[in-house]
């Protein structure tokens, strides 16, 4: 991951906010969410090989699926905050904290299979 890259965009992204909310304040929050989805994006495609090498290590020593629930959880958090984060950007608090509700819910149900194994194992552990 290239970081004076992200940096060098997040700061540009700083000084085009600063100037925009003296003269056009309004155009401010666009551009300050574009750099952040821009941000966000670069560092999801510098993460590939990371999410690969989980998917590789979850097929060798965890059961069929895991990590696979283990994975859209992740990516469903990170969707999530970025989300939640420009609706904050934008002065939106409720609309981010519904959006951060329904991002934990969609991790529940993503991980209901899951959930449903470790009590089942849990039950005959205990009879």
């Amino acid at each position: 991951m290239d970081m004076l890259k992200i940096c060098g965009i997040a700061m540009l992204c700083l000084a085009a906010v600063w100037v925009l909310k003296q003269y056009k304040a309004e155009m401010a929050l666009p551009v300050r969410a574009a750099g952040t989805v821009l941000i966000f994006f670069m560092v999801l495609n510098a993460a590939l090989p990371i999410v690969d090498m989980i998917g590789n290590l979850s097929e060798q020593s965890l059961p069929q699926g895991y990590g696979e629930i283990l994975l859209s959880g992740l990516g469903i958090t990170l969707l999530t905050a970025l989300g939640a984060g420009i609706c904050r950007d934008f002065g939106e608090v409720g609309l981010a904290t519904a959006l951060e509700g329904a991002g934990k819910i969609a991790v529940v149900l993503q991980a209901l299979p899951l959930i449903t194994e470790i009590l089942g194992m849990t039950k005959e552990l205990l009879t």
